[in-house]
C-alpha cells in the first residue's frame, strides 16, 4: 500500500502544480504611449497543453498602467494575439474589438 500511496500522492502533487501554473499570468506584450505617461500590459494566462505555435491563442489580460507602474484598469482578454496594437490617439487608448479607455478619468493630477 505503501507504493500506491507514494503514486497517488505525486499525482495530486503534479495536479496542484498544473493547476497553479494555469492560476498565475505571464507579460506577453507591452505597448508604451510615447509620452511614457501610460502602456498597456497583455499577459496571458499560461496553458498546461498548447500546441508548438498556439501560445498566442491563449486567453488573458489587458491592463492599463501609468509610469510609476499604478494600475488603473484592466480587462479579459479571449486570445492576447488579439491585441496587436493600441491606439494612443484623442485622449484614449484603444484597442480594436477589445476596450477604448478614456484616459483623461485615470489622470493622476489634480
Amino acid at each position: 500500500m505503501t507504493g500506491m500511496r507514494q503514486v497517488a500522492t505525486a499525482l495530486l502533487i503534479l495536479a496542484l502544480g498544473a493547476v497553479l501554473a494555469a492560476c498565475t499570468l505571464e507579460p506577453y506584450r507591452t505597448f508604451e504611449r510615447p509620452d511614457g505617461l501610460y502602456r498597456v500590459e497583455v499577459w496571458r494566462q499560461p496553458q498546461i497543453f498548447v500546441m508548438p505555435g498556439q501560445s498566442g491563442d491563449v486567453p488573458g489580460i489587458a491592463r492599463l498602467v501609468n509610469a510609476a507602474g499604478m494600475m488603473f484598469a484592466e480587462v479579459p482578454v479571449e486570445m492576447v494575439q488579439l491585441v496587436e496594437d493600441v491606439d494612443w490617439s484623442d485622449g484614449h487608448a484603444s484597442i480594436k474589438l477589445v476596450v477604448d479607455w478614456d484616459l483623461p478619468q485615470f489622470s493622476t493630477t489634480p
